[in-house]
């Protein structure tokens, strides 16, 4: 495999109310996952998938589904994420702890999800 690329800082501050949006993104072509805050928007971290492909949705009802994904050579894990169209969020809290905590310390990351149209979409 390719040397991982850096993550890289997107850090902005509200010049009104002095809130800081902060958000670490790795960009793998047209697919993108980001971690960050945004305390303008949402509580706490929030860790998305973005692809450049529509997303198969989730339950009717909540809208989210099981996402599988695999650090490294470790056993894949599944774990519940809210879809909306192209882009997918952890939903617990503690979950995300844990996602970016595996994430810190590995070298690659794999998605495996479904497409708008059922197909397998694995993203790397």
């Amino acid at each position: 495999l390719p040397p991982p690329q850096p993550m890289f800082a997107e850090i902005s501050r509200d010049p009104i109310t002095d809130e800081v949006k902060a958000f670490a993104i790795q960009q793998d072509g047209m697919n993108r996952i980001s971690i960050g805050c945004d305390p303008t928007r949402f509580v706490g971290l929030r860790v998305t998938l973005t692809s450049n492909r529509w997303l198969g949705r989730g339950e009717p009802i909540v809208g989210a589904r099981g996402l599988t994904y695999r650090f490294d050579d470790a056993p894949p894990h599944r774990m519940l994420w809210l879809f909306r169209d192209r882009s997918a969020r952890i939903v617990l809290r503690r979950n995300v702890r844990t996602f970016v905590r595996w994430l810190a310390t590995s070298q690659h990351l794999t998605f495996r999800t479904r497409d708008i149209e059922e197909h397998r979409l694995d993203i790397a």
